[in-house]
């Protein structure tokens, strides 16, 4: 099949599941011939997915949430009433994507969690069938329990979740551990997906710490603990926009502009990683049986459910702030995820099993 990506671009994680869901169609014969990429003011795509894509990228501008002024929390509240404003802006997205479409000719197009996806359906009711995927859409689950959070937060996680998949045949969720498919709502549980790079790289301890941070004000907290501990060989990947490609802070603290190569072999050889608690950046570390500490963004609900099911997975410990001596002290007793695996090397059965689906339902 001819197939379109239509991906979020706010967090770099559905980013990420786009380039392993590539790979893994290709094997099969599928071909990705267009790719549409949500952008805005705040966020650029960054350079590992531009440059993987060239010629098949087409970007528009999509919703956002917006940061504090340390560039730490988010403004939940802020960030819906600044995209209701731009709701003008993004109605006229819609024309712009159902026009790539339909120049591609496309037989599927697959939604990495993009809400205009599921508004372009709703304004234009496209014949090709949409297929969502997301370890968002786990929150539909019977198995899935909340954690405390606001009536807020709930109601616009459930929202956010309803809009992205208007119009979708099937919705994927992306889960750190098998549940049953819950066939009359079209949710089927798959398993993260892992790039292969990932997969077939070997894997050292050579002492020192990863740190990957979504958000660039949590920066200040690392430097403020390697002050006190300079011994400690740390290198830290951020989005800092105009950042050096390579900041030396001091002579054992790096921080690193976002790059997926040297990221992969920084992990490879890490003790252990700190992270702002995204989805992918997790499951690479369970992966690679590298333990993990969780700082989730403040005031983000998704990060927060992440830490959490994370932690019942085996990822390693929820924190409130990035004290990386919890880190150290749980290094040593930590105990890989012994399915994980296994559970994540299923993906490709599951995923083609679905599309070949509606593959045959469109032949028919």
């Amino acid at each position: 099949m001819k197939i379109a990506f239509i991906v979020q671009g706010e967090g770099r994680g559905h980013l990420t599941q786009a380039i392993s869901m590539q790979e893994l169609l290709e094997v099969e014969g599928h071909e990705i011939v267009l790719v549409l990429a949500g952008t805005n003011p705040q966020r650029k795509l960054p350079p590992f997915f531009l440059n993987h894509y060239t010629d098949k990228i087409q970007t528009y501008e999509s919703p956002n949430l917006i940061k504090d002024r340390n560039s730490k929390a988010i403004r939940l509240k802020y960030s819906l009433f600044y995209n209701l404003l731009r709701i003008p802006i993004f109605l006229k997205q819609l024309k712009r994507i159902n026009y790539h479409i339909k120049q591609a000719d496309v037989d599927l197009v697959i939604n990495f969690h993009e809400i205009v996806c599921g508004f372009w359906f709703l304004f234009y009711r496209p014949k090709v069938p949409i297929v969502s995927i997301a370890h968002q859409y786990i929150y539909s689950h019977f198995r899935f329990h909340y954690p405390k959070l606001s009536r807020f937060s709930k109601i616009s996680l459930e929202m956010l979740n309803s809009f992205t998949t208007m119009g979708s045949k099937k919705i994927l969720a992306i889960h750190f551990i098998q549940w049953e498919n819950l066939v009359w709502d079209h949710l089927f549980v798959i398993p993260p997906l892992i790039r292969d790079r990932i997969k077939t790289i070997k894997t050292e301890d050579k002492g020192h710490l990863l740190i990957y941070l979504l958000n660039p004000g949590y920066a200040d907290e690392i430097i403020l603990w390697h002050q006190n501990h300079p011994e400690k060989e740390i290198h830290c990947f951020w989005d800092k926009e105009n950042a050096e490609e390579e900041y030396k802070h001091s002579h054992n603290l790096t921080f690193h502009r976002l790059n997926a190569d040297k990221y992969i072999h920084y992990l490879a050889g890490c003790a252990g990683l700190a992270t702002t608690a995204g989805f992918e950046s997790i499951c690479e570390a369970i992966y690679l049986e590298k333990p993990v500490l969780m700082v989730p963004v403040k005031n983000h609900p998704e990060q927060m459910i992440n830490a959490i099911e994370a932690v019942k997975a085996g990822a390693g410990l929820k924190a409130s702030f990035f004290d990386l001596h919890e880190l150290i002290h749980y290094i040593d007793s930590y105990t890989p995820n012994p399915v994980f695996k296994s559970w994540v090397n299923y993906a490709s059965e599951l995923i083609l099993k679905e599309i070949n689906t509606l593959e045959n339902e469109s032949d028919n």
